[in-house]
């Protein structure tokens, strides 16, 4: 899953890179840290790389990696509340199929609308946490 999630990653990074110019483009995952791109790197921020868009405010972008054609992701809860809390500058690239020779992506912003209600995706809920007192 390691090589998955570099392999995402560095596509995006690469093409944010193209588009925005490298000064304008923070990859600053682990896997950054990892492939030597930042010594900080760390997944601490609930995002992976972030840009300077030509408005010159910060995006944050959260990258789903998979090997297959899959059309489906898990976001993490603490992924989910960065992303209420930056709403107009959060983005998801979901990378499909990183092992063929043309991957492709597609980029959600999923805050703008109603994150519940949405025309582009459905929102599928992945489990419960049962807390209890003890006796």
């Amino acid at each position: 899953m390691r090589v998955v999630g570099i392999s995402g990653e560095r596509l995006v990074f690469n093409l944010l890179k193209n588009k925005y110019g490298y000064s304008n483009v923070c990859w600053e995952s682990r896997y950054a840290k990892e492939v030597g791109e930042n010594v900080e790197g760390t997944d601490f921020n609930h995002y992976d790389i972030r840009y300077r868009n030509p408005k010159g405010d910060w995006v944050f972008v959260e990258v789903k990696t998979t090997k297959t054609d899959a059309t489906d992701f898990e976001l993490t809860k603490a992924e989910y509340e960065f992303g209420l809390e930056n709403k107009g500058n959060y983005e998801i690239f979901h990378v499909r199929n990183i092992e063929d020779d043309e991957p492709t992506y597609r980029v959600f912003r999923l805050f703008e609308d109603d994150f519940q209600n949405s025309s582009e995706f459905s929102v599928i809920p992945n489990g419960y946490i049962i807390k209890y007192e003890e006796l």
